[in-house]
């Protein structure tokens, strides 16, 4: 993104529709038994899949980033699938078995043509002091994540994103509504937003610095193209 025309994140922020920015539980997630050769990890919540797809997959699903592929792995469905990581493609190369399509590819780089995309995006790096250097990472970030969303809304018409909040001393940082400014920024227009309650025992981030032990809603935020 040019330096020179990047907006201010406090005004992107300003610009979210209030209705938007609170957190709204109306998801169930019940836990389910899978076949996955896959472990849980912190890459969708088990039983999460089975609900994401069937309320917001019709058609055709993507997934630019993948992970280890836990989307399809619990729905057995066939989609299309990316992440930039092959070490992952011990955990993504057997889902072609049933139908699905893989890359390993940076997601700004995709040229699908699907109906939804289903994803949770990279976390935004935590930084304590906003030194130079760690403002320099949060921006370079900002930028990186704004740029993919940008190419991603030319592979599909909706794109839902599951994100997730963490504390850092004592307050709630609030990725959310940073996920959406990034989306809105890059020709995507956030018109709902759903979320569930993590279990208390669900540990919030490795990197939540003073960590809050109440449990919080992980973020289902759907957007359609502007």
């Amino acid at each position: 993104m040019d330096p020179f025309h990047r907006p201010n994140m406090d005004v992107l922020l300003e610009r979210i529709p209030s209705r938007l920015t609170d957190h709204r539980v109306d998801l169930t997630v019940t836990p389910v038994e899978d076949n996955s050769p896959v472990p849980w990890g912190t890459h969708f919540a088990s039983g999460l899949p089975s609900v994401l797809v069937d309320r917001f997959g019709d058609g055709l699903i993507g997934d630019p980033f993948a992970g280890s592929g836990r989307l399809a792995w619990e729905t057995e469905r066939p989609m299309w699938l990316n992440d930039n990581n092959r070490r992952n493609r011990k955990h993504l190369d057997p889902t072609v078995e049933f139908g699905c399509v893989v890359s390993y590819d940076n997601a700004a780089s995709l040229s699908w043509c699907v109906d939804t995309l289903i994803s949770q995006p990279p976390l935004q790096p935590d930084v304590y002091t906003w030194s130079t250097a760690e403002h320099a990472v949060i921006t370079s970030y900002r930028d990186s994540m704004a740029a993919t969303y940008r190419s991603l809304s030319r592979c599909a018409p909706r794109m839902v994103l599951v994100v997730r909040n963490w504390w850092r001393l004592g307050h709630e940082v609030r990725f959310d509504l940073e996920t959406i400014a990034l989306a809105e920024l890059s020709h995507w227009r956030c018109v709902d937003r759903h979320g569930w309650q993590l279990p208390a025992t669900r540990p919030l981030s490795r990197r939540a610095g003073n960590r809050n032990t109440s449990p919080l809603v992980e973020d289902v935020l759907v957007f359609e193209q502007t």
